[in-house]
């Protein structure tokens, strides 16, 4: 049975690849559920509606006085009891968990009617005598849709994840099994709070990513770079097409590569245009400036055919185009380089202001430094 309640999402990191990324693990399952107790007996109603895509019969649930179907679960045919077409019948699905019986109508594709389910009070109690006190019903019908055996909770205790309130709805949810728990402590993360062992869980981080990740980016790297590394979608595949490409990358540049979509064909792209000595921070620059092949090829068509990497991350970074290049050059300045193109842009200065200096020195287009002053004295009044 696959369960469709979990959602993941990235908050945006503060910087690119800094100090965390901190992952929201979205449980969507019902809230603020009404529960009947007869004596000790847990149980609760509401509406089911079904709807069967191929051999996936998938299910929405409502509980009663909640608004809306807002928890969906995927099971077969084979998981309930008396599951058939028809008006007006009853089928049921049992787990350690408790009990679900249904009621209403199913066709060939759809259905919908009423629900009770009962939790069982053994599993209540096992649950409570390891530390998971006061588990709501939603978290109980998760447990049965989930098929979650008694032994789950003596399981949790024993690994040091008692007493874990709200977030054993995830646990469950999420499929963490004593199995995978053991596995990722033996593959390096022996103290993990329940909230990592959530996030390690839903960005799908096994002992085997563990192990390939580290054979290229190092053995000592902590629970949140690993975390770091999965969210982004850093896998081995791409660690080892960076190393090949030469560059001695840090964890942290790797994450920021992968951030930036940098990726093997980029970097040969930029060293074909001769640019052969590029460290990691340049490669980055250069990406952050979205500076391209394309890019630095129309910038040397301009007249700049040796222009170097600092000189077109300049030109990228002080937004000169094509068109303020052409007006200089029309205005009477031709050879500009890089570097006075770059003062006359900061000087505001364009073809009206090289107007007013020619007539300020009586007609006469001024040399380049000439030009830089008078545009220094029109910036500063009374001089």
């Amino acid at each position: 049975m696959k369960i469709n309640s979990v959602k993941l999402k990235d908050k945006q990191m503060k910087r690119l690849i800094s100090s965390s990324l901190s992952i929201l693990i979205a449980v969507v399952f019902i809230q603020g559920s009404i529960v009947s107790v007869h004596g000790q007996q847990q149980e609760t109603t509401g509406e089911w509606k079904l709807e069967k895509k191929g051999s996936s019969l998938n299910f929405s649930f409502k509980i009663e006085d909640n608004d809306g179907f807002i928890n969906q679960n995927t099971f077969k045919a084979s998981d309930f009891v008396g599951l058939k077409t028809g008006n007006k019948i009853t089928f049921s699905l049992t787990g350690p968990a408790g009990k679900m019986v249904f009621k209403g109508d199913v066709s060939a594709n759809q259905g919908m009617g009423t629900y009770v389910f009962t939790a069982d009070n053994s599993f209540v109690k096992i649950a409570k005598e390891n530390g998971f006190d006061n588990i709501k019903i939603e978290g109980l019908m998760l447990a049965l849709f989930q098929q979650t055996p008694k032994s789950y909770f003596v399981d949790l205790k024993k690994l040091g994840y008692s007493g874990i309130g709200s977030k054993l709805i995830a646990f469950i949810a999420l499929g963490i099994t004593p199995k995978y728990i053991m596995a990722i402590k033996d593959a390096g993360y022996p103290d993990l709070s329940a909230g990592q062992m959530v996030t390690f869980k839903a960005l799908n981080i096994s002992p085997d990513y563990v192990t390939k990740i580290r054979k290229w980016v190092g053995e000592d790297l902590s629970s949140s770079e690993i975390i770091q590394y999965a969210a982004l979608g850093v896998d081995d595949n791409y660690a080892r097409e960076m190393n090949q490409t030469g560059l001695v990358l840090s964890p942290q540049e790797l994450l920021r590569f992968k951030a930036q979509k940098i990726d093997p064909g980029y970097i040969a792209s930029m060293r074909k245009l001769g640019f052969e000595d590029l460290n990691p921070s340049k490669i980055a620059q250069l990406k952050g400036l979205n500076i391209t092949p394309e890019v630095v090829t129309k910038i040397r068509k301009m007249g700049f055919r040796n222009a170097g990497v600092n000189e077109i991350v300049k030109f990228r970074a002080m937004n000169l185009t094509e068109e303020f290049v052409s007006e200089m050059n029309k205005a009477g300045y031709p050879d500009l380089t890089i570097h006075q193109l770059i003062q006359c842009k900061a000087m505001n200065i364009n073809s009206a202001i090289i107007r007013e200096a020619k007539d300020f020195y009586e007609g006469n287009l001024p040399e380049f430094s000439k030009l830089i002053h008078f545009a220094a004295m029109k910036r500063t009044p009374g001089k």
